[in-house]
């Protein structure tokens, strides 16, 4: 090992906001393989398998993975290993375990296993811990568990799709879902009320629907409009209410050719619905067209066509969205669908468009908060 590393690996272990484990630990549930003929370690199930190669990979690494059982502090691993063992090694080989997400904290984890949902969690904590080192904002898989059960999340839900997007949150630990269903029929009430669900439903119209998400969005983290064949101003509302109350949001939509899945918008830090919509009128060959179907929407005369929906097209775009709410709530990894939108069709085609925000945006610019929310009794550039 050079002089270079090992004044490297000093200089990390005596660096305060390193985040390196008290009692570091190798990851439960990697598959870790050791090649013949001094070829080195595989470590199988992160982002992206890890292969170690080296003297010491070969020497020193198969005597300290054994010790990496988070019941050891630094200093008693070192006494644990051989005397001869010089600590510069092991110093260069921790830092590059912990850099590579190899090793995490030691946590606890329920041994107990009486129903479906407690396996899924303990599941899901397994592979929530192979990824904690991708952005290191979680210290373990417990903390990962922790913000899904408590985060407050508003589900805007239309149709099946709108259903099978509570079904998965549901399915995958969100414990607090406030739900406004929108347009549903009699079928659709009763199979909320199979598990227990009695949601407020409105109608379309965008005034009705504005009070009633205006009643409900304090509080909340994070917004979803799960819709189907809505009006461009309806979402619009949506995503104005959310910047203006500072609430991200992500938009799932069914509009009868694919289902689109975004954009995730952040408040004045990704750019918006509106910027999404000001982009496609400058590539739309058909924007014309388009903007005569939405002010048919927008009269409401979309209510009692289009009801046919894919439950297998559902199951993807709903599963896909999801993923990104994880994502965007917990820190786990980097969201995806910040200035991306992500549509899926029945024949198999996923098409994937970014779009940048828009200077001086009307809606999601702080300048523009300002003059609309400026004045007297407003938000002052001071």
């Amino acid at each position: 090992m050079s002089d270079s590393d090992k004044q490297l690996a000093h200089s990390f272990f005596r660096e305060k906001n390193t985040n390196f484990p008290s009692k570091p630990k190798v990851i439960e549930d990697l598959d870790i393989f050791e090649m013949p003929d001094g070829l080195g370690m595989q470590f199988r199930g992160l982002s992206n398998p890890v292969v170690m190669k080296g003297l010491l990979v070969d020497s020193l690494l198969p005597l300290l993975l054994p010790l990496l059982d988070g019941t050891r502090d630094l200093s008693a691993i070192t006494k644990s290993l051989p005397v001869n063992t010089d600590f510069d090694d092991v110093a260069a080989l921790l830092m590059n375990l912990f850099i590579r997400g190899i090793i995490v904290d030691e946590e606890t984890n329920d041994s107990k296993v009486d129903n479906f949902a407690t396996l899924a969690n303990q599941r899901q904590r397994l592979f929530w811990s192979r990824r904690l080192g991708v952005t290191r904002l979680n210290r373990t898989s417990l903390e990962v568990d922790t913000k899904i059960k408590t985060a407050k999340i508003l589900l805007i839900a239309e149709g099946l799709l709108g259903a099978k997007v509570f079904d998965l949150l549901a399915i995958c630990g969100f414990q607090n879902i406030e739900l406004i269903t929108v347009n549903n029929d009699p079928e659709l009430d009763r199979l909320y009320a199979e598990i227990g669900v009695s949601p407020q439903n409105f109608s379309d119209q965008i005034e009705v629907l504005k009070a009633a998400v205006l009643k409900k969005i304090d509080g909340q983290h994070f917004v979803i409009a799960a819709v189907r064949n809505c009006s461009n101003d309806l979402v619009e509302t949506i995503n104005e209410l959310c910047i203006n109350h500072s609430i991200e949001w992500l938009r799932v939509q069914d509009n009868g050719s694919g289902i689109e899945c975004g954009p995730y918008v952040n408040p004045h830090h990704s750019p918006c619905f509106a910027c999404m919509l000001t982009r496609q009128i400058s590539v739309n060959d058909n924007a014309v067209e388009e903007e005569l179907y939405q002010q048919k929407l927008s009269v409401g005369q979309n209510v009692s066509v289009l009801k046919g929906e894919s439950i297998s097209l559902i199951c993807t775009a709903a599963s896909y969205a999801i993923q990104d709410v994880e994502r965007i709530l917990t820190g786990l990894e980097t969201p995806f669908l910040g200035g991306r939108v992500v549509k899926f069709s029945s024949d198999g085609n996923i098409e994937s468009s970014n779009f940048l925000r828009v200077p001086g945006c009307e809606i999601c610019s702080r300048a523009s908060t300002l003059v609309r929310f400026g004045g007297e009794n407003g938000i002052s550039a001071n």
